[in-house]
């Protein structure tokens, strides 16, 4: 895999905060790395892997969401946000 071809999104989930119909949503391998407390209580699931090749600052929601429960299926975590 060529490092330099990736997402290049990054910042907040801010944004995301009015979308009160988005029920997947896959931030993987991007330098986006806050604004959980904006995800909707719509979203089911939520994609934030990383792969190795490139120190991606998603790692660092990964991480968080990881103290709620394992992901399944991958970094694919089942949300329960209400």
């Amino acid at each position: 895999m060529d490092p330099n071809l990736y997402n290049h999104f990054s910042g907040s989930l801010e944004p995301l905060k009015n979308l009160t119909q988005l029920r997947l949503l896959d931030i993987g391998n991007t330098d986006i790395d806050s604004g959980l407390e904006y995800l909707p209580t719509s979203l089911e699931s939520f994609n934030c892997s990383s792969d190795e090749v490139r120190d991606f600052r998603v790692k660092t929601l990964a991480a968080e969401l990881r103290k709620y429960g394992e992901a399944k299926d991958g970094d694919f975590f089942p949300l329960f946000l209400q």
